[in-house]
């Protein structure tokens, strides 16, 4: 490459976010080698995956550092691989911009093959107005074309006397015919009008490039005295194979009139090489009546088929006709129609009967009778049902239109984007009914004028397994949970192509569409489409006229894409972004920043407060949110999925949604609470400038805003913002730990940072005389959005119905002392003086406002079972015994590995009434295995169970009810429980790993992608007595299982656990002290002693090979190694 360098959008990790900056990159960062050709970058466009890739979202960039830009078009560069210096050339795909450098540069490099050559009549502009959205929205439109029939080729039945099964093919095959073959076909030709139908016999095991000729005498007696069906070739000992097709009759549109077309797929079944059977070419007999129905005579069949089989007893009357296709003209059904397909079909199944009334009446005739003749009819038989149950289907293609079900509309969702919008044009140039579907009012206009003769508000995501039949077919861009919906929607045998992610990538249906209404699910690849497809539909896509990509592009410059990518991700943009090279400096119009007097603004608000509450505490949610001010510190309550107050931030959000206003919020919690989808903080992730939070893995919008910088972010440990918040009550300056030296939380590795626009430092190092602490600054929290049970009128609070306490208490208080605001909501308001005051948790004194919220807000936890109350898990009822169900040898969440490893580390505890505290992910197995097994560790006796969020006692819940506990014997408030922990209360902790180093520190805040933050687990961690570190060796995709009391590895994980480095430390090594910390895997044992890992004990049957060859570096071998207790592999 030569020297210098060029502008580009450069993508690398900061930390633990991924971060966008416009720079100079020298030409030696481009790829170079024989295959790549470099490119001069005239346009590029901004994709849904480019505005991920560059608002820092993990999942979408595969390698780092990168240029962003997953199209483009411009001039080659240089002559090479068939390209000439000047050429014109469109590039999309290949997972450019996602692995390999992408098109926002003013240059790039890539591999000649993935180039396509830019059609003559396309502009550049124009072609990347359409770019990878328009090319995928006409693969998406190819797609359900070609799910249709082939029109070209007639048809030919191979019908198998060993099965059930037929093999049809086109009978204009390049096979080769036999003599006998050429003989039956010269004595029976075909006419155009009444096209042939060759019924071949069974197939043979020879090449399906020769057909056999007739048998020999002797054959046909070997045949005669064979009465088997067999399925299983007796030579090859195996099952044969042959293709199964079936026809259906659709219109030319070329020769104006119906053709044929076979729709093939493969079945497995038995082709003996004994059975070979002569071609028999018969013309169908002329069409009767003018109903345009080829009919074919069962007589002629039944007669041949005695000749070739030799059997005298196949004798019956079929004056009647079997209706085969259509191939004179259009079918339209009507009442009359229907009627004689039923009588047919009766008639039919009237034959099968006679036919085996014949065979049982005879059988005595001639014992040695076969039922290969029998098979034959009654297969032509079943062949006539199936031929009238497929054209009741309606399968069958019309002028003008492609699809099946051509009365009805296809569907296009997200067709506001780029690839839903290029396709509502094209689909409607078809001459289609579109059916538009978006969630924006303002864009109907726009795809009207597109073409879209109906107008779809949002799906909804609940709904039936089938429901009514509404669409002929569907384009899908958005994915996630809209597809069920769309496939239970869809008309028989019709095709939902789909092409996007942004709703989310799982699929929650059933099978019924697919095999009751026989829809296919057809998924649209745009990124490795061949050569010549891409060449087909962009030469197609060049026929269109310019003006159309004129009016749906917005053309910006590079100094525009974080803006872009933000619009973009925030629904806001309307069709095509083009980035112009060209162009120098941001082209956006900026939005004027509104002149608002804040101070005025606050001053209306309390006065609100004032006035909303100066009769009564109960206000609506959506009059409580409205007195909330730009720049609040907010704090609310919820932990993980519990106890979320749901009807509080959906008011909050629906007022900022209508007015931009509250905004630039401070939020303040130590556990985040949301359900991965959308609801809880998620919702509040717009509003928010600033966030102190523990964990947010629930949070998906809400995590990706603070890596992509939208949001500065500080991630500290759980019950040091517990403690924060404590101190804002309090009113101190804050508080100082040693909680998170040595980690990323440790102001010298961080302070905790998750981006780079979070500049400042929140905490800081102190001394005390020779200690160092860390000091953790109270904020001044100024709104706490909480939640209870009931609330009396004058604003008492109990819990009685909550499964926890939590930070509530202080919130409000920090709220309350800080001059701020108080609101809780609750299900019921019961008159002031009713409540028993030892419930009361929240002192009405603290407490400005009530939202009384029932319904789908009244649920204490998103766990589906719990959206109706569950007195258990509040405590109000003590749980029935049940029998504890035991954890599985096999099944989902790898189950053999993960009880092998909990059985083990359950044997760490080694002392009688020991204080226990069990992390999320794998420690919940240790507290299944303790329940269940518990018996073999005679120091199991006496323990207690604790959770971080308060809970002392019962069994801990996993999953959505992750921090709550069922048969608890207290709760406590988690500023608390923190004291406890932190203070050295507990006696075992046993703790989940994302990735351990040589020296023994532990990752699971920032790793693999994932930053899901450091939660309870370096206040945990800090004095536990004993840790207990669980985990696999490797993950991804391990596979395990015991036999014969060993542990038997079926399949490696494709990921080492133990590594020479990790991303950063979640527990420092170094913080050991004098206390026990060991690591178990399901295949072996390592202690920590003076910062180095220890092998101490293998697991039976796992050699220690097999261990150091899946860990990143050798730790120290034990003098003398132990093996697992052999109770740990009884099964």
């Amino acid at each position: 490459m030569a020297a210098g360098s060029f502008r580009a959008c450069w993508i690398e990790k900061v930390g633990a976010s991924l971060q966008m900056e416009l720079k100079q990159v020298p030409f030696d960062e481009l790829s170079a080698g024989a295959e790549y050709i470099r490119v001069k970058v005239d346009y590029s466009g901004v994709n849904y995956k480019d505005g991920m890739a560059i608002c820092g979202i993990y999942g979408v960039v595969e390698k780092l550092p990168l240029i962003t830009g997953i199209d483009f078009v411009g001039t080659v560069d240089e002559t090479r691989a068939g390209f000439k210096k000047g050429d014109r050339v469109i590039m999309t795909g290949y997972e450019m911009g996602q692995k390999f450098h992408g098109g926002h540069a003013e240059y790039a490099s890539v591999k000649a093959e993935w180039l396509v050559p830019l059609p003559e009549t396309l502009a550049p502009i124009d072609a990347m107005t359409i770019g990878t959205a328009g090319f995928t929205a006409a693969l998406c439109i190819k797609a359900l074309e070609d799910s249709g029939f082939d029109k070209t080729k007639p048809l030919a039945f191979m019908a198998s006397h060993s099965s059930m099964f037929w093999n049809v093919t086109p009978a204009a095959s390049s096979a080769p015919l036999s003599p006998t073959q050429k003989e039956a076909a010269a004595a029976s030709p075909a006419s155009p009008a009444s096209p042939a139908v060759t019924v071949i016999g069974a197939l043979s095991a020879s090449p399906a490039s020769t057909i056999p000729g007739p048998p020999s005498p002797q054959l046909k007696k070997k045949r005669a005295a064979d009465d088997t069906e067999g399925f299983v070739d007796p030579e090859a000992g195996r099952p044969g194979t042959a293709p199964l097709q079936c026809s259906q009759g659709f219109v030319d549109p070329e020769a104006g009139r119906p053709g044929l077309a076979p729709l093939q797929w493969t079945q497995g079944f038995s082709t003996p090489p004994r059975r070979e059977r002569t071609a028999r070419v018969f013309r169908p007999e002329a069409p009767s009546g003018s109903s345009g129905k080829l009919r074919m005579g069962l007589q002629s069949f039944l007669q041949e088929e005695k000749k070739a089989t030799e059997d005298p007893y196949l004798e019956i009357d079929a004056a009647k006709e079997i209706p085969v296709e259509s191939h004179e003209e259009q079918v339209s059904y009507s009442v009359a129609d229907v009627s004689e397909q039923i009588r047919c079909t009766l008639w039919l199944l009237y034959c099968i009967s006679l036919l085996h009334f014949v065979q049982e009446e005879h059988q005595h005739r001639q014992p040695t009778v076969t039922n290969r003749g029998l098979g034959f009819v009654a297969r032509r038989l079943l062949s006539g049902i199936q031929a009238s149950f497929d054209r009741f289907r309606g399968h069958i293609h019309l002028p003008n239109n492609p699809f099946h079900a051509s009365a009805k509309p296809i569907l296009v969702t997200g067709a506001d984007g780029g690839v839903g919008s290029v396709a509502v044009y094209l689909l409607a140039q078809k001459g289609c009914q579109v059916a538009a579907c978006t969630r924006w009012k303002d864009t109907e206009a726009r795809l009207r004028k597109l073409g879209a003769s109906e107008i779809v508000p949002a799906l909804s995501t609940d709904s039936k397994a089938l429901d009514e039949q509404k669409w002929g077919g569907a384009i899908d861009v958005v994915g996630g949970p809209t597809i069920p919906t769309i496939c239970s929607q869809m008309a028989y045998g019709c095709t939902l192509a789909t092409c996007g992610v942004a709703g989310g990538p799982a699929i929650k249906t059933t099978v019924y569409p697919f095999i009751i209404r026989g829809v296919k699910l057809y998924g649209v690849d745009s990124v490795f489409a061949s050569t010549e497809d891409r060449k087909l539909v962009w030469s197609d896509l060049a026929k269109v006229p310019s003006e159309v990509w004129r009016d749906m592009r917005k053309e910006v410059a590079m100094d525009d894409l974080q803006e872009v990518a933000t619009q973009i991700l925030a629904g806001k943009i309307r069709g095509r972004v083009v980035v112009n090279m060209g162009l120098k400096g941001p082209q956006l119009a900026k939005a004027k920043a509104e002149e608002e007097d804040l101070e005025a603004l606050k001053q209306q608000c309390i006065a609100l407060r004032k006035s909303l509450t100066a009769s009564s505490k109960v206000v609506s949610a959506d009059q409580a949110m409205s007195t909330i001010v730009d720049g609040d510190c907010v704090t609310l309550a919820g932990f993980v999925a519990t106890m979320p107050c749901d009807a509080l931030s959906a008011a909050l959000r629906k007022r900022f949604d209508k007015t931009k206003h509250p905004r630039d919020l401070e939020m303040v919690f130590s556990i985040i609470v949301g359900d991965r989808e959308g609801k809880g903080t998620d919702q509040l992730t717009p509003l928010a400038r600033k966030a102190t939070f523990g964990w947010t893995d629930v949070c998906p919008a809400f995590t990706n805003a603070v890596l992509s910088g939208k949001i500065q972010g500080y991630n500290l440990p759980m019950g040091q913002i517990s403690h924060m918040i404590r101190s804002s009550a309090n009113r101190v300056p804050g508080h100082l730990s040693k909680v998170g030296l040595g980690t990323f939380a440790d102001p010298r590795n961080g302070g905790g940072k998750r981006n780079k626009q979070t500049t400042e430092d929140l905490v800081k190092i102190v001394e005390m005389g020779s200690e160092e602490y860390i000091f953790y600054p109270a904020p001044k929290i100024t709104v706490a959005l909480l939640r209870g049970s009931i609330a009396d009128e004058a604003g008492n609070v109990s819990f009685e119905r909550e499964p926890l306490f939590l930070d509530s208490l202080n919130q409000a208080m920090a709220a309350k002392n800080n001059g701020g605001l108080v609101v809780v909501q609750v299900q019921q308001v019961v008159p002031h003086g009713s409540l028993d005051a030892r419930r009361v948790h929240i002192p009405g004194m603290l407490v400005d406002m009530v939202v009384v919220a029932g319904g789908e807000h009244a649920a204490v936890t998103y766990a589906p079972a719990d959206q109706t109350y569950d007195a258990t898990l509040s405590g109000e009822l003590k749980p029935r015994a049940a029998a504890i169900e035991e954890l599985p040898w096999e099944g989902p969440r790898n189950a053999c590995q993960k009880r092998v490893m909990a059985h083990r580390a359950m044997f760490e505890v080694k002392c009688e009434r020991a204080v226990l505290n069990f992390g999320v992910g794998s420690p919940e197995f240790v507290a299944a295995m303790i329940e269940t097994h518990g018996q073999q560790n005679p120091y199991l006796k006496g323990y207690m169970p604790t959770v971080e969020s308060g809970v002392w006692g019962g069994q801990a819940q996993g999953g959505f009810r992750f921090g709550t506990s069922v048969g608890f014997e207290a709760i406590m408030p988690t500023s608390s429980m923190m004291d406890f922990y932190v203070g050295g209360g507990i006696d075992v902790a046993f703790l989940g790993v994302g990735e351990v180093d040589e020296q023994g520190n532990v990752n699971v805040s920032n790793f693999a992608g994932r930053v899901p933050g450091v939660g309870g687990f370096a206040d945990i961690a800090a004095n536990a007595k004993t840790l207990v570190f669980t985990t696999t060796l490797t993950c991804g995709n391990l596979v395990t299982k015991v036999e014969g009391g060993k542990l038997v590895i079926v399949q490696e994980g494709s990921i080492m656990k133990f590594k020479p480095t990790i991303d950063e430390i979640t527990f420092p090594s170094a913080s050991q002290g004098s206390r026990r910390i060991i690591f178990v895997t399901e295949r072996c044992v390592m202690e920590l002693r003076q910062q180095r890992l220890v092998l101490t004990e293998l697991a039976s049957g796992i050699s220690l090979d097999n261990v150091l060859s899946n860990m990143g570096f050798r730790p120290e071998i034990a003098e003398c190694l132990g093996t697992y207790d052999p109770r740990i592999f009884e099964r």
